[in-house]
């Protein structure tokens, strides 16, 4: 709200309520790193950047509309999640996903799969 006579500007949306319009600005406006973080993340989950393959920071910046340092943060924090590669000298390139054998989650396929068949076999 604009107050003319005073010339202030009130960040209430009634000037005789207390209610603020945005309780928290960074709520409604996430910074740009956090947008380049997701869609970049996102590309990568949803294989739409091939596993194995090298990421040139200055096709995504000018793709994604932002600075190549831009870029280069962000691939630093998903090489620190170990989702890439970091390869001095040379840049970074999309992970391997492999499966391997872990005890535990072996337990849970091999429950599954026994109540899996004894619920067929008492429906068929």
């Amino acid at each position: 709200m604009v107050d003319i006579k005073n010339n202030t500007i009130s960040l209430y949306t009634d000037s005789n309520k207390n209610e603020f319009v945005n309780k928290k600005i960074g709520d409604n406006f996430p910074n740009l790193e956090d947008q380049v973080y997701k869609i970049i993340k996102d590309k990568i989950i949803w294989h739409k950047i091939k596993m194995g393959e090298r990421i040139i920071d200055k096709k995504l910046a000018e793709e994604l509309g932002v600075s190549r340092s831009m870029v280069r943060q962000v691939l630093a924090i998903l090489a620190k999640e170990e989702l890439l590669i970091m390869v001095p000298r040379n840049g970074f390139y999309i992970r391997e996903i492999t499966f391997c054998y872990n005890p535990v989650l072996w337990d849970i396929v091999v429950t599954f799969n026994k109540i899996y068949r004894v619920t067929i076999s008492i429906y068929a």
